[in-house]
Order: C-alpha cells, then sequence, then structure tokens
C-alpha cells in the first residue's frame, strides 16, 4: 500500500459526495469520499492525512498528457524493477516520496524502462482512501 502525508486544501460537495482537494509536496491530488465536513473529524480544510492507494491501482506512462481523464498526475524517475513472470514492481522517486506500481510484465516489457527513466504515476481519484 501506497500512504503519503498529505494536508487538505478543499472540498467541494455535491449531494453525499465529497471531492477532496490534496497537497503532498506541492502537488496537487484529488479523492472523492462519500462523507461530507462535519459527519467525520477528519474531513476539514488545513487538516492533514494521510493518502492511501495500492500499488494496482497506479497506472505508469513514460509521457505526460492533458488529454486524459485521470487528475493524479505525480511525475518521477525509476528507482528501481523487480520483474517476475507475470507480475512486475516498479518504485518510482517523486517529490511525494516514493511510490511503487504493480503492474503486469508483459506491459511493463513493451515500455522497455530502465533505472532513472523518467515515468509518470497516474491515480483514479476513486482510488485514493483517507485516514486520519
Amino acid at each position: 500500500m501506497n500512504r503519503l502525508k498529505a494536508k487538505i486544501a478543499d472540498i467541494e460537495l455535491s449531494d453525499s459526495l465529497s471531492k477532496v482537494k490534496l497537497t503532498v509536496a506541492g502537488i496537487t491530488l484529488w479523492t472523492v469520499v462519500i462523507e461530507k465536513p462535519g459527519a467525520t473529524d477528519y474531513l476539514r480544510k488545513e487538516n492533514e492525512v494521510d493518502l492511501l492507494f495500492k500499488e494496482t491501482e497506479v497506472i505508469l506512462s513514460q509521457s505526460q498528457s492533458d488529454s486524459i481523464s485521470i487528475e493524479n498526475v505525480i511525475p518521477g524517475q525509476v528507482k528501481s524493477i523487480s520483474n517476475s513472470q507475470l507480475l512486475s514492481t516498479v518504485a518510482i522517486e517523486t517529490e511525494v516520496g516514493e511510490i511503487k506500481a504493480i503492474v503486469s510484465s508483459s506491459a511493463l516489457n513493451k515500455m522497455q524502462l530502465a533505472i532513472g527513466d523518467d515515468i509518470v504515476a497516474l491515480i483514479k481519484i476513486n482510488e485514493i482512501m483517507l485516514s486520519a
């Protein structure tokens, strides 16, 4: 599980959902939670929270595009690669800290990544969880 320290910068409300804007080391990330401010102690502007997402929820890209629907974009460099027959783990050094991604080995082989290569980690907003 990837875990980052974040600060809640803003909260947008719609019905029973809250779209939460978070800042981590100067990078803006987003999540959606099924709670409203006031319903829980942690969901308040300026609160510090843990931001969690599974390694299997990280999408890797070798280029950054504004023409995609994924709002959470974290650039970095490949720190290490651990291959197995079906799945591989890529550790990425980023401004927010180390992020790990588990991807299929066949997809990783197509990317031909090497240590030190620039890479972009993408995470859908519904895949990020918050913890107080």
